[in-house]
C-alpha cells in the first residue's frame, strides 16, 4: 500500500467535515481500531470507500474543487460579480462558494474551463 494512502484518508476526512472524535468513532464502529495505521490494506481500502460515501452524501464541494474554482476565477478576472455568475450557472442563489455541492462545483468547473479556451 503506498505511503500517500494516509494523505488520501486524511483529505477525505477533511472533505467529509468529520471531527476527530467522529472519525475515531467511525474507525471503532467499523473496524474496532482507534487509528487508520492499525488497519490492514484491505480495511484501508474499505475505509476509503466509506469516506467517499460519506463525502458524497454530504454533497459539499471538496477542498480540491474549491481550490481549482478559485484558481480558474483568478484566471478570469473579467468576471466582476462571481457569486452572481455562479448563481446563474447553477440556477440557484448562493452567498458563498462553500455552499456548492460536488455536482454544482463540477458543473461550474466545466463552465470556467470553457471560458479559458
Amino acid at each position: 500500500m503506498p505511503k500517500n494512502i494516509y494523505k488520501k484518508i486524511h483529505a477525505l476526512i477533511s472533505d467529509c467535515n468529520l471531527t476527530d472524535p467522529q472519525y475515531r468513532e467511525l474507525l471503532q464502529d467499523n473496524f474496532e481500531v482507534s487509528s487508520s495505521k492499525e488497519l490492514n490494506d484491505f480495511d484501508k481500502k474499505r475505509l476509503i470507500t466509506i469516506l467517499y460515501k460519506i463525502r458524497d452524501l454530504s454533497k459539499k464541494l471538496t477542498i480540491y474543487q474549491k481550490m481549482y474554482i478559485n484558481r480558474l476565477i483568478k484566471e478570469h478576472a473579467r468576471i466582476y460579480n462571481i457569486i452572481a455568475y455562479i448563481s446563474k450557472i447553477i440556477k440557484r442563489e448562493i452567498t458563498s462558494i462553500d455552499e456548492l455541492t460536488i455536482k454544482e462545483a463540477s458543473k461550474l468547473i466545466a463552465r470556467l474551463k470553457k471560458l479559458k479556451c
